[in-house]
């Protein structure tokens, strides 16, 4: 579907975007319930209630393990539905990186957890449980190298997803403003492919417990992603009313 600038103006806008996938479609549903489902797979007390109070306590435990993989669980189904939002495409492309969406975060639900916990159990010196024992150095870099790749994988699909809009943008009529954004999200994305990549590195490198710094470089998105937008900011085109930015 081609848009004209009159349909556009009778859809809502956020965030200076119209949104063109105001209604739910058949992708985003089957999307949304796939990562509903994927929550109940990191549930705090595993898959039985607990039957003891010592069961019960252990569950309380694992509250932050399983807080952190909700939390990231969301972030992604979020970012999702924000681009389904924005975009509201719903061809081949659509379908086959949505899918392929699923079977990421599917195939790295467990592990997901599986790393939170051991974070946890690291930081608290054994307080909190980790229910995967790490015999070796090899298993730790294994779990580094499943994890980063899993990682890299997810936002590979991401930036091919803003991608695919940008190659739209004709289809979509997306404004200057739009476009600039969008090339922006594109951005970030890739910013976390290349943190993904050098934690696969320093995996490679590292020894003994300064391994760890392969799973702690994580943390340098919250400045590298500012840094990233606040660069954008600055010279991103100003957002006029929006109706004189469609282009007659």
């Amino acid at each position: 579907m081609k848009w004209t600038p009159e349909q556009l103006l009778q859809l809502p806008t956020k965030d200076g975007f119209f949104l063109r996938g105001d209604n739910m479609s058949r992708v985003e549903t089957f999307v949304a319930a796939a990562f509903a489902f994927l929550l109940t797979m990191v549930m705090v007390a595993g898959n039985e209630i607990p039957k003891s109070i010592a069961e019960f306590q252990l569950a309380v435990l694992n509250i932050p393990a399983f807080s952190v993989s909700a939390l990231q669980i969301i972030w992604i189904w979020y970012e999702h539905a924000v681009w389904s939002r924005r975009y509201g495409l719903e061809d081949a492309w659509t379908i086959v990186l949505s899918g392929s969406l699923i079977v990421i975060v599917l195939t790295y639900v467990y592990p997901l957890k599986a790393m939170a916990a051991g974070f946890f159990s690291w930081i608290s010196d054994g307080f909190f449980p980790s229910n995967m024992t790490v015999n070796s150095e090899d298993e730790i870099r294994f779990l580094f190298y499943f994890f980063s790749s899993g990682f890299f994988a997810l936002a590979l699909n991401l930036w091919a997803m803003h991608k695919l809009a940008l190659a739209r943008a004709r289809q979509l009529q997306l404004t200057d403003w739009e476009i600039y954004q969008t090339k922006t999200q594109a951005m970030s994305w890739l910013v976390i492919m290349i943190t993904s990549l050098l934690s696969i590195l320093l995996t490679t490198i590292l020894e003994g417990n300064t391994i760890a710094f392969a799973g702690i470089i994580y943390a340098s998105f919250g400045i590298t992603l500012t840094l990233l937008h606040s660069m954008r900011a600055k010279n991103a085109p100003s957002l006029q009313v929006i109706e004189k930015a469609i282009e007659s």
